[in-house]
């Protein structure tokens, strides 16, 4: 861990226009000794080390940790926190990667050395339930009817000992129309043009068809909120967006024959195979366009296809021209 001190700093906070009241939540994030408040309006944070985080931790592990979901009910808001990844605790327990909980008033959230405690909420008040008499007789008389049919069964266990079964209630399963929501709401805070659309009658979900190329910043961002929504929905989410490379109007010049090359604006000559900026390399040179390559992704520059311009000029001493 780097010495001095260690402040969780904002890389982007997205913002709805309602804001929460000014004595609304707040999040305290301690780590190092040092801690640093920030206010929350309703919509979705994702928290953590990584460059796709809402509320990014310095020198910590480049991942999403924790998502702060806030939203408002009767004029009073609440949060909801998810886990994701395993190492994160909420009031003392473990919780499981996707697994929601509810926060109250100082509800403290931690992982790794980074504490998380949520503010200005208000406090639950709990009301103990004295039944009235006559309410306790009516259940005792209940119970007592219970137990005598079942000593009345002809197959019960007469040596006294009744094994009662558990019965467990299933979380409910979120909608294809509901993760699309959800998706939808978390592309719009992180100020993303691109589409979300279920398909094939609701068998999966595609995003970002049809829309422009992402470049890599918004390329992050997006791939950050489908690790946060897409593993709770209930049918596939495709990414279907490109990658932008965003070489545009970076050919100069181009030649086809007798050998196949564009001169860039930077005055240098490149051949397919070579890298042009970054990652990206140059896979193919046809008449009016360039296709550049970065792992699985690939993009396509558009430019005069005229070879008008005079190459000469534009050679360098490295290729041997004037």
């Amino acid at each position: 861990m780097r010495k001095g001190p260690l402040q969780p700093s904002i890389v982007s906070a997205p913002t709805t226009g309602g804001q929460l009241v000014p004595d609304g939540p707040k999040l305290r994030i301690t780590r190092g000794g040092r801690a640093s408040v920030h206010t929350l309006s309703e919509g979705t944070y994702t928290i953590g080390g990584g460059p796709a985080c809402d509320l990014v931790i310095l020198n910590l592990e480049p991942e999403p940790a924790l998502l702060l979901t806030v939203t408002e009910n009767a004029g009073q808001p609440a949060v909801m926190a998810e886990a994701l990844r395993d190492d994160v605790q909420a009031a003392g327990r473990p919780l499981r990667p996707g697994e929601p909980t509810a926060l109250v008033a100082g509800g403290v959230i931690r992982f790794a050395d980074v504490e998380c405690v949520i503010e200005g909420l208000a406090s639950p008040v709990v009301r103990a339930f004295r039944p009235s008499r006559k309410v306790a007789a009516a259940g005792l008389l209940a119970l007592a009817a219970a137990i005598l049919l079942l000593g009345m069964r002809p197959d019960s266990d007469r040596s006294g000992s009744t094994e009662m079964g558990k019965i467990s209630v299933p979380a409910p399963q979120p909608t294809t129309d509901f993760i699309v929501t959800e998706l939808k709401e978390a592309i719009r805070l992180a100020h993303l043009q691109i589409g979300v659309v279920s398909v094939e009658n609701g068998a999966a979900i595609h995003i970002g068809e049809g829309s422009l190329p992402l470049d890599l910043a918004s390329r992050t961002r997006l791939e950050g909120i489908l690790s946060a929504v897409g593993r709770r929905s209930p049918v596939p989410v495709v990414d279907v967006t490109t990658l932008s490379s965003g070489l545009s109007g970076f050919v100069a010049a181009a030649s086809y024959a007798p050998l196949k090359f564009v001169v860039g604006n930077d005055g240098r000559r490149y051949r397919e195979g070579d890298t042009v900026s970054g990652d990206w390399h140059i896979k193919e040179i046809q008449p009016g366009k360039m296709v550049v390559a970065r792992g699985d992704e690939t993009d396509t520059i558009s430019f005069n296809p005229e070879p008008g311009m005079n190459l000469r000029l534009a050679r360098t001493a490295d290729d041997g021209g004037a």
